[in-house]
């Protein structure tokens, strides 16, 4: 084999070609495809050029290209198959009706494994530098089990802030036990909500976690003790308007604003 036919497209690929598709788009089919392959063979060399030159051919072997014959041979094929498959279910019902059951049981725990998964994944990735912020839990050992809890000492925060150098940052969260429930009070309408999510952070949660602020500056956000950030939802349920910066509220037995 000399040097020439060893830069050509692969031939078996183009007499499957030849074989297989209509006149109609053969010659076409065929300058594309010879084009490409030269410019694959320029860019990314002889032996990657005619893989793509094959993985092409094999692509647009699609029923509409065939030749009459071959196009006719494929949909009676097809055909077949579905009858010989539709008689066979009808004559094995019971053996139909288990695999089909299992394939179904397989198929629908494969599509759940992949929802838990992905959802598994990609919690709270909205947050900036999500794959760099770690949640410490607490693993209780009692005299005949262990059971984790999602929480951990407040003292635990700044005693990985001033002795393990690779912490760059922790902050703490902490809610009321039992049902959480805070009694907050507008002081310009007087009228009080019952909230169950009200949370207490300390100053450096906004510099652990992302969020995009309305008004205000997340750098002090809490940096008093009576500072308080509330969402746009919040915001407007409280006062009718999310422009809040500056008004108070009284939650917790103590003014915050």
């Amino acid at each position: 084999m000399n040097k020439a036919t060893q830069h050509q497209p692969p031939r078996m690929a183009q007499r499957l070609l030849e074989r297989f598709v209509d006149d109609r788009w053969w010659q076409e089919l065929t300058g594309d495809l010879e084009e490409q392959f030269e410019d694959n063979l320029q860019l990314k060399g002889l032996r990657r050029a005619r893989f793509i030159y094959w993985m092409e051919v094999l692509r647009l072997l699609r029923p509409h290209i065939l030749k009459r014959s071959q196009r006719n041979n494929f949909f009676m094929l097809s055909f077949n198959h579905i009858k010989i498959s539709y008689r066979s279910l009808l004559k094995n019902k019971v053996f139909a009706f288990v695999n089909i059951l299992g394939l179904s049981v397989g198929i629908a725990s494969v599509m759940l494994i992949g929802i838990y998964v992905n959802y598994e994944t990609s919690y709270d990735k909205f947050f900036a530098d999500s794959d760099r912020i770690h949640r410490i839990a607490l693993n209780r050992i009692y005299p005949t089990r262990s059971k984790l809890f999602g929480t951990s000492s407040v003292m635990l925060a700044p005693t990985l802030n001033n002795n393990y150098p690779q912490v760059e940052k922790a902050t703490r969260l902490h809610r009321l036990f039992f049902n959480n429930e805070i009694e907050v009070t507008i002081t310009e309408s007087n009228e009080s909500f019952i909230e169950t999510k009200f949370l207490f952070a300390d100053s450096a949660y906004f510099d652990v976690f992302s969020y995009k602020f309305l008004a205000g500056n997340p750098r002090n956000a809490l940096t008093q003790l009576d500072g308080v950030v509330l969402t746009r939802s919040t915001a407007e349920r409280y006062f009718g308007t999310s422009d809040v910066l500056g008004k108070t509220i009284n939650a917790n037995g103590g003014p915050l604003n």
